[in-house]
């Protein structure tokens, strides 16, 4: 019998041999391809052009490309399919399970040989990247070793969860089409069914902040998102590679302990377990369910066509399930399952949209808040908090109960559709509590409604503007280069010198802080370059006391803005409806010159250059078409306003 039990082994290794070690041997000759001949190819660039050269990679994983990531994510789903292929064949599966050989021995044949076809490919490739760091020139300069372990890690940790997950679905399936499917599914239902449903929650709970938990936890949910990380040079840290090992562990021991009472005749049946069936039909159909729900977003349905659509889907993919598990078109009669989802769904949308836990109405209480932000550019802020840390927000009572009023006229004004219209801006109110927590709302609004932080005075205060604008998060001694430019190449001046630099920075902070009546932007700007950050880009406003005061100290005012003695004359054009694009040549032919309104006055011109940004209109809301002309130059800058600009001209 133990002769019998080793020469069954031997020959259930050659027969996954030669059933899967072609994905072994070709993963090697890929990477091999994709990986080292890349390198190879960067480090004779590189030998061609030393002084100028710049690696084009930031990670192992760029080399090759997306593929690099697609095999990663295709040759583990194959290795589970190829080695667990005999439990979908009736034939196959009780000549295996005749074998002299018990369960356990089989399934951890099967495994330890789907490890070694994995393992080695990345291993091999992982010891050829160290020798080729250590014995080619020029090879350190591409990558460091610590990069290559990382790379060995990273793979290996995902690499062997995606076939874990597909070993165990090929364990609850006995349909190979149906395991590579599930497979695909099952890596991404984390990340897709929580982006499913915080977009369904919201078409019942006003002010549910889903941007804000997905925008932060979503790629930490499925290892295919990570898979996109890692493309674009965001390393995994150390302990999520531990965890999914650990994973990796846990779905095979859930994968064992299923196998051992796996029925052999499950082979070739949808779901291998009866008891799963249910579970299957019922998640299928609440997942599809959802998918309505993110269809209605899409198409911005009203309320009426959403629970339509809801109705729809959930039939749908009651169905779609019905006929997976049951494998036959034939299952129309089975209408009973679907009254109890249907009912249980009824339920839970009633429990929801009735806020049964006092989500949509709590606000904190001012004692219970130690700081609060009110965002309006959601985006732009948590790039900023992600890379230079968080700002404080505001944190006296007075301003806490600005914003927590701001909060309740917010919610008294909000509807559940709200978050459909793509014209309403999207605003979040944010608390940090004593107790450690954080309570985040987001909420859209009409451009009118804005017009409630004139009144409370927010968005002028300096906690506001600290917390919102970049120049209050660079460090000044880090900027490389400062570069005023007017009239898009009129004028341009650029600022190297360290001192200079670090005042004028100073002097533009001193300015954003103070708030002025009337403050208009013209085509004066200012770039502050941050090497290995994002550069910091400002609109210059005659008002920046500060910043013109020392110009003018130093002598440079006039080389860095426009300003009066740089002003020619303006003519005004009516707007032509169908030259909304700027085209100075293409509006004096279709203009009668009777049209047209000249300014020569010097006083009269200033004054308009100087206010224009206050009347600025685009489109259907343009009646005229201002046209600045510069001292020694064709072409003017123009602008679009609206009716009220005329005030300007009669004075």
């Amino acid at each position: 019998m133990r002769w019998n039990t080793s020469w069954s082994k031997k020959e259930l290794f050659k027969q996954n041999f030669r059933q899967a070690g072609w994905l072994s041997v070709g993963y090697t000759i890929a990477l091999l391809l994709l990986l080292i001949m890349s390198i190879f190819s960067e480090i004779n660039r590189m030998k061609e052009s030393v002084s100028m050269y710049q690696t084009s990679f930031d990670t192992l994983f760029y080399y090759g490309g997306f593929i690099q990531v697609i095999l990663l994510l295709g040759v583990p789903t194959l290795t589970g399919m190829v080695l667990l292929r005999f439990l979908h064949k009736q034939d196959a599966s009780d000549f295996i399970h005749g074998l002299p050989m018990t369960r356990k021995m089989i399934y951890l044949n099967q495994i330890s040989f789907g490890f070694i076809a994995l393992i080695l490919p990345i291993l091999i490739n992982g010891l050829i990247l160290m020798f080729i760091y250590y014995s080619v020139d020029g090879a350190p300069l591409i990558y460091t070793l610590p990069e290559v372990s990382q790379w060995v890690f990273h793979s290996l940790s995902i690499a062997l969860l995606v076939y874990a997950v597909s070993i165990l679905i090929g364990i609850l399936t006995g349909v190979t089409l149906i395991q590579l499917i599930f497979t695909m599914i099952l890596l991404f239902l984390p990340a897709g069914f929580v982006f499913l449903l915080f977009y369904n929650l919201n078409f019942a709970l006003i002010g549910l902040s889903s941007n804000y938990w997905l925008e932060q936890y979503i790629h930490h949910l499925s290892p295919i998102t990570d898979m996109e990380r890692l493309y674009t040079a965001q390393a995994l840290s150390w302990s999520k590679v531990w965890i999914y090992f650990f994973v990796t562990f846990v779905i095979l021991s859930i994968s064992y302990f299923l196998y051992k009472r796996r029925p052999v005749e499950a082979a070739t049946q949808a779901i291998s377990f009866t008891l799963l069936k249910p579970i299957f039909i019922y998640s299928f159909t609440f997942c599809f369910t959802l998918v309505g729900g993110f269809y209605s977003f899409v198409f911005r349905h009203n309320m009426l066509l959403i629970i339509v659509t809801y109705l729809i889907f959930s039939i749908i993919g009651y169905y779609i399930s019905q006929m997976i598990v049951e494998k036959s078109w034939r299952v129309f009669t089975k209408i009973k399952p679907y009254t109890y989802f249907f009912a249980g769904m009824l339920i839970f949308g009633v429990l929801v949209s009735l806020d049964v836990t006092g989500y949509v109405n709590r606000i904190p209480d001012t004692d219970e808040i130690t700081q609060a932000y009110f965002i309006d550019d959601i985006y732009t802020f948590n790039s900023r908090q992600d890379y230079y840390g968080v700002k404080s927000g505001f944190t006296e009572d007075e301003n806490i109960d600005r914003i927590r009023e701001l909060h309740q006229q917010l919610l008294d004004e909000a509807s559940r559709d709200d978050f459909m219209n793509n014209a309403y801006q999207r605003v979040r109110i944010q608390y940090e509590l004593t107790n450690g927590n954080r309570i985040t709302r987001e909420y859209y609004v009409q451009e009118e409604q804005m017009n409630w932080l004139r009144d409370l005075s927010i968005k002028e205060s300096s906690t506001y503007i600290r917390y919102t604008d970049s120049l209050y998060y660079i460090n000044e001694r880090k900027a490389q280069k400062i570069i005023f430019s007017g009239g898009n190449g009129y004028k341009e001046l650029a600022i190297t010198n360290r001192d200079e630099i670090v005042k004028i920075i100073e002097a533009l902070r001193e300015d954003r802080l103070q708030v002025y009546e009337n403050e208009t932007y013209t085509h004066n700007y200012l770039e502050i370059i941050m090497p290995g950050e994002s550069d910091v880009y400002v609109d210059l406003s005659f008002n920046y006391a500060n910043l013109i005061e020392y110009l003018e100290s130093h002598e440079l005012l006039d080389e860095a803005m426009i300003g009066p003695d740089d002003l020619a004359r303006v003519e005004v054009f009516p707007i032509l409806e169908d030259l909304y694009y700027y085209d100075y040549n293409e509006y004096q032919q279709k203009t009668e010159p009777e049209q047209i309104i000249t300014v020569d006055d010097s006083e009269q011109v200033t004054t308009i250059f100087e206010h224009i940004g206050q009347y600025e209109a685009y489109e259907e809301e343009a009646d005229y078409m201002v046209m600045v002309f510069l001292k020694q130059r064709h072409e003017p800058l123009m602008y679009s306003v609206g009716r009220s600009f005329e005030d300007v001209l009669t004075r």
